[in-house]
């Protein structure tokens, strides 16, 4: 991943042996305005990073752990929206909404063409750096 940003030096992770797993909650309190977040928690261990941290230290992992979360939620979030404009399901949120709001008021059409656009989709996700992996590049931090 390139969790670069204008203006600050490259830097890059890659993260292998990932695990994850995700809960959808959905709110459909107001059926007008149906609410889907994605709960996810990731692990891996970190097998590459470059970049100005020391990712050895407890403080910087917790900051790269924090950077992540938000790098994947943003991600999760801009799919979801680009997924909402074509009116494609892939995420499969139309089985969660339905199961809540029952399938007296589901049709598929409706979901497709009206209300499926209208979702709000979040992501909340957390991040866990298992263990560091074997090298950091950067400035005179080969390891």
């Amino acid at each position: 991943m390139n969790l670069s940003s204008e203006g600050k030096e490259q830097e890059n992770i890659v993260l292998t042996a990932i695990t994850s797993d995700r809960n959808i909650e959905v709110d459909v309190s107001d059926p007008e305005h149906i609410k889907v977040n994605y709960k996810a928690n990731v692990k891996g261990s970190l097998h590459e990073y470059q970049g100005e941290m020391d990712i050895f230290s407890p403080e910087a992992q917790r900051e790269l752990e924090q950077t992540l979360a938000v790098y994947i939620e943003n991600m999760v979030e801009e799919i979801a929206q680009e997924l909402q404009d074509l009116r494609v399901d892939s995420l499969g949120v139309g089985k969660h909404v339905k199961k809540k709001l029952g399938t007296f008021e589901w049709s598929e059409e409706k979901w497709r063409d009206e209300m499926f656009p209208a979702v709000d989709i979040t992501a909340d996700v957390d991040v866990t750096i298992k263990d560091t992996g074997l090298f950091k590049t950067g400035p005179g931090n080969l390891k």
